[in-house]
């Protein structure tokens, strides 16, 4: 048991709470109970893990601030509020009328200079806690609250081991729901049995847990009530996020920073005693003894030249709504450990994907140049995640990520498409069409020439135009036809280009590739086409046929050219 600052609090707790077998039998206040001018008192951590008891008074009873949602206004006394405001971290502090629990404290505005705050009724926290469990919501759906308006205390979610530039992912992917990512330090791994020995009671400060171990983030409020094994917290949403599996942690409040915006806790978890349950639109819900799904995240780099080879361990947060902006966040970080001073390097990287119930991997492999302080590349692992939490067929669950990156500082040639061009601008169907594509390596003066060539097919006619294209393999989409289940889709994200393959692709006029059920059915007779008529049920789709050569280099190539081939004499002449 946690100490208090005045001996009438534990009595208090105990006639509350001791032996109460579920949320209603707690003494609570409806709101329809509620009077400007009443007294009571709220519970928080301002330091370390003591609960504190700081005054409140009721300004007034806000009918409505959200559909079928009231908000109590309650102005705070005693010495951390009245120095401090209104804190991140406060949010789900219990508040208490007659020893009656009336809500969590949850609101306030920004620049105010009052510590003024709305509180949730806890009447709605008790229903939005005790219903069915929910999926996910798209995390893509942000909200953005005036500075005028009534807004979610901030949550302060404080990470370790991150570098700058990652820090600004995280703050980019948590803007709009009052998440504020902050620097601090990481897990306490105090053997202080006051730490380790601490439980979750009203008052209490918790974390929820998204990245943890070599890089930590941990999000942190306050307990609003304890029914059972469940924990009800924050007052607030904490992203609305529906079905959310975070492991729930004890934190050690280290102080707090008093702020003219919104001041804030600094906090740590401390030990892992359950995990998240549900994210509503009035708290947070978890079960203490359960346990979090996450996935180990294993990142490895290395520079030969300099010796550096480093490797990071983590378990990332498995929700098709954060897991993205996790992974990535981590990658950029490891990789802003590297020196980048040099004038060039290559990026060698490779993603392995392990999947359950899936015996084969997603496996991507590249590279990339790289100049002095540019940064991760993340276009093939983010969108292979997005894909995947995208997929139509079923949900995945990722069992692990490997990422592996080697930075070369070397003068690995960089071939730049230069130029392109045809040895003839109009040709007769059934000739062989030739195209010469100039390389020029960067910073160099001489050029190289590659070849191409292709049989234009004879049943073309007079105007035809074929349409050609020459790039680098990472610029190419692979040729995949429609899967039609999750096995066929995931074969399909395995199928890829290299930066280091010039890709030729000579478009032809018409639409005669059918692709179904996984397979490429091209040169089908129009008769045959004819036949078929795409729509929903159908799965399969029509597409334009096309030549594509392909051809390896030992350098990245660079850039891209069109060219545009007319025929002048088709079959008919």
């Amino acid at each position: 048991m946690v100490r208090f600052n005045k001996i009438t609090l534990v009595f208090a707790f105990l006639f509350l709470f001791t032996g109460m077998a579920g949320a209603e039998k707690m003494r609570i206040m409806p709101v329809s109970e509620i009077k400007t001018g009443m007294r009571g008192y709220g519970l928080s951590v301002f330091k370390g893990v003591e609960i504190e008891k700081f005054d409140i008074e009721v300004v007034s009873v806000m009918r409505n601030k959200e559909p079928k949602l009231d908000a109590i206004l309650i102005r705070c006394f005693g010495p951390v509020v009245e120095h401090a405001n209104i804190i991140a971290g406060m949010s789900g502090s219990p508040i208490f009328i007659d020893d009656k629990l009336i809500g969590a404290l949850a609101f306030g505005w920004g620049f105010s200079m009052d510590p003024i705050a709305g509180v949730t009724p806890v009447e709605n926290m008790i229903d939005d806690a005790d219903r069915p469990l929910e999926t996910a919501f798209d995390f893509n759906s942000k909200i953005y609250y005036a500075d005028s308006v009534l807004k979610p205390v901030q949550t302060p979610m404080f990470v370790s081991g991150f570098s700058p530039d990652s820090m600004k992912i995280l703050q980019d992917a948590f803007a709009g729901y009052g998440i504020v990512p902050m620097q601090a330090a990481g897990t306490s791994n105090s053997n202080d049995p006051e730490l380790q020995n601490i439980s979750l009671e009203p008052g209490s400060a918790i974390g929820f847990q998204l990245i943890r171990g070599d890089m930590e983030a941990t999000a942190v409020g306050t307990v609003t009530y304890v029914d059972g094994n469940k924990v009800v917290a924050f007052g607030h949403p904490f992203f609305n996020g529906g079905e959310i599996s975070l492991p729930m942690t004890t934190a050690y409040v280290h102080t707090v920073l008093a702020n003219n915006n919104m001041s804030f806790k600094i906090a740590s978890a401390v030990k892992d005693v359950g995990a998240s349950q549900q994210d509503r639109n009035t708290c947070i819900t978890g079960i203490m003894g359960n346990k979090a799904r996450m996935f180990p995240v294993t990142v490895k780099m290395s520079v030969p030249a300099s010796e550096f080879k480093r490797e990071y361990r983590m378990e990332v947060v498995d929700h098709p709504s954060l897991t993205v902006s996790l992974v990535y966040s981590v990658a950029a970080s490891v990789f802003e450990s590297v020196d980048k001073s040099m004038t060039k390097s290559v990026i060698n990287y490779g993603y392995k994907i392990n999947l359950k119930n899936h015996e084969k991997p997603l496996v991507l492999n590249g590279s990339y140049t790289l100049y002095a302080g540019t940064d991760l590349d993340p276009r093939a692992l983010l969108g292979t995640l997005n894909a995947l939490n995208r997929n139509p067929f079923a949900q995945v669950e990722i069992e692990s990520i490997e990422m592996d990156f080697t930075v070369k500082h070397t003068d690995t040639p960089v071939m730049v498409i230069k130029d392109a061009w045809l040895s003839q601008n109009e040709i007769v169907a059934g000739q062989k069409a030739k195209i010469k594509v100039v390389f020029k390596p960067e910073r160099e003066d001489n050029e190289i020439t590659e070849e191409f060539e292709f049989d234009v097919p004879d049943y073309l006619k007079k105007d035809d135009k074929i349409f050609i294209a020459v790039s680098n393999g990472q610029m190419a989409a692979p040729e995949t036809a429609p899967a039609t289940n999750v096995n066929e889709f995931l074969d399909n994200l395995n199928k890829y280009y290299m930066s280091t393959e010039i890709v030729l692709d000579a478009n032809l006029p018409g639409k005669n590739v059918l692709r179904m059920k996984g397979s490429n059915l091209p040169d089908l007779p129009n008769t045959v086409l004819a036949l078929w008529q795409p729509n929903t049920e159908n799965e399969f789709t029509f597409d334009q046929k096309r030549i594509r050569l392909t051809r390896k280099t030992g350098y990245l190539v660079a850039g891209s050219k069109q060219l545009v081939l007319k025929v002048k004499q088709g079959r008919e002449q």
